[in-house]
Formats: structure tokens, sequence, C-alpha cells
């Protein structure tokens, strides 16, 4: 038989758990209102980005199942992100597991078009994927189309002329971090292509087609295209469906610019993969591996270089501009209501 204070001590502890809760269930909401007041929840439940927004069993609001393909252009910060997941992982002792798709030559069938070859890599890799996986990436976007297995995308760019300029010196100079096989593999092939030691200013005012022709000009805009046929066809066509890609698969399009918005826009999507980001990001230790990623040499463009170039990136300069105001949208609506930022005034 219960005793009276043997009664008292059972009804103050349920007493206790119903509270605990009913918070629990009021905090889940509350996020879940905001995020669906701001049309989130709703367009990335329907854009299959897997970003549920519900605690699951660990106590996240990110899907259990979450994978990220994280596919960004060269030189947009994307190894820093890369080395972050790694880094929180290991200090947090999460489930998350990161990999890469770098060098497919090794794959890569002669005579068969990067149309053919790259969707199904891509597909396979994420279909062999393990929940919460990690993936990392510079080839261009791939649709999944209504394959439950598709992965949340995610992506960063940089300024387009900066990032042109930045690209065309860690081709020939590289950078201090230590190199992986993929990294050495692509390292020896900038070797073999004996790239002139000119500097950009002087491949621009040569006129030289690495810095001025057709790939150079369209390289964003062909990244969020992909590989179908359209992507290699006028850039207005091209840009169009970038534009789409990115509204209708991406859950977050970043800009290095606001690298630490970015970061915090990040941990509200991923909390798992992105735990503490931003404090983790800020240490001494990591900035340490921050610094080894950027280029050795890097020489400032003259003005010339720029009058030449800027009507040449016309395209890839919309999208992203489109990127950025989508960004700062999106950074406005999740985190002015975390942090009261103050708003984007363009």
């Amino acid at each position: 038989m219960f005793t009276k204070r043997g009664i008292c001590v059972v009804m103050i502890t349920g007493f206790f758990v119903f509270c605990l809760t009913i918070f629990h269930l009021d905090e889940n909401h509350e996020q879940n209102s905001l995020l669906s007041s701001i049309g989130i929840y709703d367009r990335y439940s329907s854009v299959r980005s897997k970003l549920s927004f519900r605690r699951q069993y660990t106590g996240s609001t990110q899907d259990s199942s979450c994978v990220v393909l994280f596919s960004a252009p060269q030189k947009c910060a994307g190894r820093t992100i890369y080395e972050l997941v790694e880094y929180i992982s290991n200090l947090t002792r999460s489930a998350v597991t990161r990999d890469s798709i770098m060098n497919i030559d090794s794959v890569w069938p002669p005579n068969v078009s990067a149309a053919d070859i790259v969707p199904r890599i891509v597909r396979e890799r994420v279909h062999t994927s393990q929940p919460l996986d990690f993936i990392y990436t510079h080839l261009s976007f791939v649709e999944f189309g209504n394959d439950s297995l598709s992965p949340s995308y995610v992506s960063i760019v940089r300024d387009p002329f900066e990032r042109a300029r930045s690209f065309y010196y860690f081709k020939r100079y590289g950078d201090t971090m230590q190199m992986t096989e993929d990294a050495k593999l692509w390292r020896q092939r900038m070797e073999k292509m004996n790239l002139s030691k000119d500097s950009y200013d002087d491949c621009v005012m040569s006129q030289r087609l690495e810095c001025v022709g057709e790939r150079s000009q369209f390289e964003l805009i062909r990244h969020f295209c992909g590989y179908s046929e359209e992507c290699y066809r006028k850039p207005e066509t091209v840009l169009e469906i970038a534009k789409r890609n990115i509204e209708n698969h991406y859950a977050i399009v970043g800009i290095t610019e606001e690298f630490d918005d970015f970061l915090s826009c990040l941990e509200v999507l991923f909390p798992v993969h992105f735990n503490n980001a931003s404090k983790f990001y800020n240490t001494e230790t990591f900035k340490k591996i921050v610094y080894s990623t950027r280029t050795k040499i890097k020489l400032p463009a003259s003005s010339a270089t720029k009058n030449i170039m800027l009507p040449k990136l016309k395209y890839e300069y919309e999208l992203y501009y489109f990127i950025k105001q989508r960004f700062y949208d999106f950074k406005e609506k999740i985190l002015n209501e975390k942090r009261k930022i103050a708003p984007y005034r363009p």
C-alpha cells in the first residue's frame, strides 16, 4: 500500500513531467509556427528537402534521415564548410559523416558526356549514403525528381569577379592546407596543364580563353542549371533554369560576404550537422584551418580588368544578386526572430 507521503511524491512527479511535456510541445509548436508563418516550413517540405523541423528522437528539429548534398562552385568557402562539419562532428561525437564527390576522372569512360555520367555518379552516391551524411562536391546541380531519397541541397556563392580571380590563382599556386588524395590528383592535373604564371590582369588583357571565354563567363549559372542540354544554350535560358532550380530544390544558398549569418541559418536548418557552428568557427583552432584554405598568391586586379570583365559576367551577377536577395530574405525571416538582427537595406 502507498503511504500518503508516497502518493504525494508520485503526484508531484507526475505534475512535473506533465509540465515539461507541455513546455516541450509549446517550444516545438512555437518553432514550427515561426517557420510556417514565414513560408519556410511548407516550402521546404514541398521541395522534398527533408527538413521536417520537428523534433526527432535525438531532440533535434532536423529530420533524422536527412542527407545534405553541399554542392558549391570552387573558391566559395566550400572547404571551410566541409572542414567545419568534420570539426563539429568530432567534438560533439555526432552521427554525422562527411564525404565528397570530387575527382571522377577514374570512373569517367572515354567519349561519354558529363550529362551521361555525372548525374548517375551523384545519384548512386546519394542512394548509398547513410542518414545524416554530409556530401561535398563541386559538381553542378543534379535533378532527383520525385526520388524519395533526394537530398537536402545546400550551396554558397561569392562575388563572381572575385571568385574568378581567386580561382585563377588557386589553379596555379594552391593553398597551404594538407592535401587529400583528391586534392593531390587535382593539383597534378593543374601542373600537367603547364599554366602560365601571368597575372590575372595579363590573362584578361591578352583575351585568353581561360579568363574571357564562354566557360568563365557562365560558370555560376551553369552550376545551378545542371547537365541538361538547355544548360548549354542561350545564357538567358540557363539563367532562368538556374533560378528555378534554386527556388525549387535548395534549402539555402549562402553568400561568402555574410558567412557568419550563413552559419547561423545552417544552425537552424541543420542543427545536427551544424551544432553550434558559429561558436566552433570562431575558435582559434578552427581559424588556423580557415587560414590554410586561402590561396597562397593572389594579386589584386586593376580597374581596367574589372571594366572588361564585369560586362562579360552580366548573367553571373544577375544570378548572384538573385541569390543574395533570397538569402537576405531568408536571413531576415529566420534570424530577426532569433537574434533580432538589423534588417538588410539594399
